[in-house]
């Protein structure tokens, strides 16, 4: 065991607030619970200055730690103050990290020494004392490194399939898309069952859904849903082309 001050440090390179981009910022407000990841920021700030994060940085909410908030960085961008940037001594060693931080017993430590009773906020010097195992393999690194790859992956689907159920349900209780005739007992067999390599569909959002053993629920999802539009473009052509045909005999 070591102390987490021995694997990493926090890192302090800061940015002008108004350089801060919404899809990569990052607040103690779209900081998820419960070790859910993020969500798109509803703003960025307008003054002062904010933290520069990296690809491979581990961002923890330091205000009310018991709400478990903590994110795995996959992209480049900016965090308010209030968020701790934590950046591992070994890059490689990222991915190690993260799952040492994301254990319950990481987040019992930081609340046994925040401070202050409406708003607590963890002592970071304390945190640093948090023990955690000195793994050094570099089988379990490259384990870890691929769970966080499907972890990263997984999260972007999940927010790609709530944009496209928001954009179809409309559409579904309007009856623009018509399901009636949907077969729910055909699933999609035919698909790849490893995640590497599985194929993928084009969404209407921009963001191509990729369709694998570990997505099977959301398989029927996408069966229902080619479907049920392919039925109801077929009858809004059929439709046209009989206004057409009725057109041309009178």
């Amino acid at each position: 065991m070591m102390p987490l001050s021995k694997a990493c440090s926090y890192v302090t390179a800061k940015m002008d607030a108004t350089d801060s981009v919404l899809d990569s910022y990052v607040s103690t407000e779209n900081l998820l619970s419960n070790k859910e990841g993020r969500r798109r920021a509803s703003g960025t700030p307008v003054h002062g200055t904010v933290t520069s994060y990296s690809c491979g940085d581990i961002l923890i909410s330091n205000i009310r730690p018991y709400f478990k908030k903590i994110w795995y960085a996959d992209n480049e961008g900016t965090c308010s103050n209030d968020v701790l940037c934590v950046r591992a001594n070994d890059k490689k060693r990222s991915g190690l990290l993260f799952f040492a931080l994301y254990a319950d017993a990481f987040f019992a430590h930081v609340t046994q020494g925040s401070r202050g009773t409406k708003m607590p906020r963890g002592d970071k010097a304390q945190i640093m004392q948090y023990k955690i195992c000195d793994i050094d393999s570099a089988i379990a690194q490259d384990e870890f490194n691929v769970l966080l790859k499907l972890v990263s992956n997984n999260n972007g689907q999940i927010v790609c399939l709530k944009n496209l159920r928001d954009a179809l349900l409309p559409k579904l209780m309007s009856g623009e898309i018509d399901v009636s005739q949907v077969d729910l007992t055909q699933p999609n067999n035919h698909l790849s069952e490893s995640v590497e390599g599985a194929p993928s569909i084009p969404s209407p959002l921009g963001c191509p859904i990729i369709l694998g053993s570990l997505y099977r629920p959301r398989q029927t999802i996408i069966h229902i849903v080619r479907e049920a539009t392919s039925r109801s473009l077929l009858t809004s052509s059929d439709k046209r082309a009989h206004g057409a045909d009725s057109s041309a005999l009178t």
